[in-house]
């Protein structure tokens, strides 16, 4: 279904375009790939990476498990 769909949109949109103009777009879809390549070819990182970006929010993870330590101590009170 998609398949047919690019071809559609390919004979209807882009076969009409002079080849300047579809050299144009073959530029302009190349550098959008490579951009979207580099991004998936980064290595995932984890939660913690937000650790500490937040205004008000611990700085470590020792900051975190020290403030639960303490509230759950308070909670046994």
């Amino acid at each position: 279904m998609l398949e047919s769909t690019i071809s559609e949109f390919y004979e209807r949109h882009i076969k009409p375009l002079s080849a300047a103009e579809r050299l144009r777009l073959l530029e302009l879809t190349a550098r959008d790939l490579a951009g979207a390549e580099a991004v998936s070819n980064e290595r995932p990182t984890g939660l913690t990476r937000f650790i500490g970006a937040a205004q008000g929010s611990f700085t470590t993870p020792a900051d975190a498990d020290d403030f639960i330590r303490r509230e759950r101590d308070a909670w046994g009170s």
